[in-house]
């Protein structure tokens, strides 16, 4: 992350008024296209990833999130090349954005082929998206807000039993929409969340959440809530947590591999 910081500063302390875009190539060594760029006179951070021109001209890409857009441009120091600009549009969302564009870098930043760069980018841009979607407006409902505190609660817990940190946050695929919450390998996590002082039951929504099938250990984690009319601070609060522990996990590889 002290890398990505280094590139924004130095990007934004130039006192350019021509209205274009300034980029810098990420990691000279690596074997990826790729650079962090800033839009004038807006100040838009961008993500870029550099292309050949055909490659780039039939790449699709369907990506919303709040805050981020997705564009396509003519790259002006050579007209054989596209840049696929990932855009900040939303300044309150940098710290997150930091941290997308680290997870973004690790997946491509050693990769020459350009086919498997195109397909490691989509594929985590996807899994950003399915993860903050439900972040946009209106917003989440009671039931969506306690089960993602449920599992960021379930990430805090487990990490600090689990120093392989990375191999945590890669086990979440709950934002993915699978079956069970967590999952690595022959062991699976299915986290639920209620709420209220009184008898509870867990509501089991499908029988495969419980199948053992290729698994050598399944866990259902309980937790439960009292009721308090600030819990959407608490889940916040969770939330910046998390991003400070994407920073820490992705930030040690990023650096090295930049390096």
């Amino acid at each position: 992350m002290e890398r990505i910081k280094q590139i924004w500063q130095q990007l934004e302390s130039g006192n350019s008024t021509v209205a274009g875009l300034l980029k810098l190539r990420y990691s000279e060594t690596g074997k990826c296209d790729v650079f962090l760029g800033v839009k004038i006179p807006e100040m838009y951070r961008m993500l870029i990833v550099r292309v050949p021109f055909q490659i780039g001209k039939e790449f699709k890409l369907k990506y919303e999130f709040r805050g981020l857009k997705f564009e396509k441009i003519y790259d002006p120091d050579d007209s054989h090349f596209l840049l696929l600009n990932l855009v900040l549009i939303d300044k309150q969302f940098k710290d997150v954005f930091d941290s997308l564009v680290s997870d973004v870098l690790e997946a491509i930043i050693d990769e020459s082929n350009i086919k498997v760069i195109l397909k490691s980018y989509s594929n985590r841009l996807v899994k950003w998206q399915s993860l903050f979607e439900r972040l946009k407006q209106p917003g989440l409902t009671p039931e969506e807000q306690r089960g993602l505190f449920g599992e960021l609660y379930f990430i805090r817990k487990f990490i600090q039993f689990n120093q392989d940190s990375r191999n945590v946050i890669i086990s979440w695929v709950g934002p993915e929409k699978q079956i069970k919450d967590f999952q690595s390998g022959t062991w699976s996590v299915e986290v639920k969340t209620t709420h209220g002082n009184n008898h509870q039951k867990v509501h089991i929504s499908s029988e495969r959440q419980l199948d053992t099938t290729n698994l050598e250990f399944l866990c259902l984690n309980h937790i439960s809530l009292n009721f308090v009319r600030c819990q959407v601070k608490h889940l916040i609060k969770l939330l910046i947590q998390f991003v400070r522990i994407l920073k820490q996990t992705l930030v040690p590889l990023i650096n090295l591999k930049a390096s």
